[in-house]
């Protein structure tokens, strides 16, 4: 039987190329008798479908919106006064 570390290594590979009769068999066994690595490998699943998602959202768009000129220059502000200030006196001006 698999240990716990060899089905995660499996799981994570079996959603990257198609396993051997074997290996898929083995790996069913063990999650059919381990509630925790069968959690695992669900959330696996979900990660990926949630990334998947992501992914597709985003694009190759440029994108939008981004800081708004009052942050900004509060931005600006913050990091004149932290270049300005001695060494040694690293005062957080926020």
């Amino acid at each position: 039987m698999l240990s716990c570390k060899d089905t995660t290594r499996l799981a994570s590979d079996a959603m990257d190329r198609e396993l051997p009769f074997w290996q898929r068999t083995q790996l069913r066994l063990h999650l059919m008798m381990c509630k925790h690595c069968a959690r695992y490998v669900d959330q696996l699943q979900k990660l990926r479908v949630f990334a998947g998602d992501y992914d597709a959202s985003v694009g190759d768009e440029e994108p939008q919106g981004g800081l708004d000129e009052e942050a900004k220059g509060r931005l600006e502000r913050a990091l004149k006064a932290k270049l300005e200030s001695p060494p040694g006196n690293q005062e957080d001006p926020a």
